[in-house]
């Protein structure tokens, strides 16, 4: 696995794509080559930024004589954006040989919104697996809103239950369980329609 960050010149540029060419043979095996390349390939990776092709072509030399092919990548179409000039290009993306195409010929590339950073973080999912139900999860931060410990108490002097001790607890522990998820269904929704707005307004502001 290559986590590259392209350089600014087109000389250094090309030394970059000539020594991972070398490199990609010294070492044979499944390649993963994945990172900003800081370069685009066809024209239309490009929007209110310069296309330059010569970089674009030594760029599509590289990924043919090192022997390389790239996922069509869902979600968003360009993965980095200049917020000063609000350019916006495709910089972003995975590599992989042949032998990991054929190893892994169902994975997803997906590029997903760009929110803190100018850069849209990418995604390569090589199978889809099923763990089974999720687990309860309990988050330290829910411990720190308002009226998280009243529920706690209330429900856990309201539970009434029988049988043997371990019994009697775990019933308990389900009942107490099965309470803080209906309240962090309702919190939740709260926290999605909040989070909603501020994207609605942070998109407002780029466009």
């Amino acid at each position: 696995m290559v986590n590259v960050y392209g350089l600014q010149s087109p000389s250094e540029k090309k030394k970059l794509w000539e020594d991972l060419t070398r490199i990609r043979y010294e070492k044979p095996g499944k390649w993963i080559v994945f990172g900003d390349f800081n370069v685009v390939r066809y024209p239309s990776e490009r929007c209110h930024s310069k296309f330059c092709p010569s970089c674009a072509s030594a760029f599509n030399k590289f990924i043919q004589d090192a022997d390389l092919k790239e996922f069509n990548m869902g979600g968003e179409k360009f993965t980095f954006m200049s917020r000063r000039e609000a350019k916006l290009s495709k910089l972003d993306r995975f590599l992989v040989c042949s032998g990991y195409l054929n190893s892994f010929p169902l994975s997803v590339v997906t590029a997903h919104p760009r929110e803190l950073s100018n850069h849209s973080p990418i995604t390569l999912q090589s199978a889809v697996a099923d763990f089974g139900p999720i687990p309860f999860k309990l988050f330290n931060s829910w411990l720190l809103k308002e009226g998280f410990d009243q529920l706690v108490i209330d429900t856990w002097s309201r539970f009434k239950g029988f049988g043997t001790p371990d019994a009697y607890l775990a019933a308990k522990l389900k009942f107490l369980k099965n309470s803080i998820r209906k309240w962090r269904k309702e919190v939740s929704k709260k926290e999605s329609e909040e989070l909603d707005d501020s994207i609605l307004l942070v998109k407002d502001l780029e466009k």
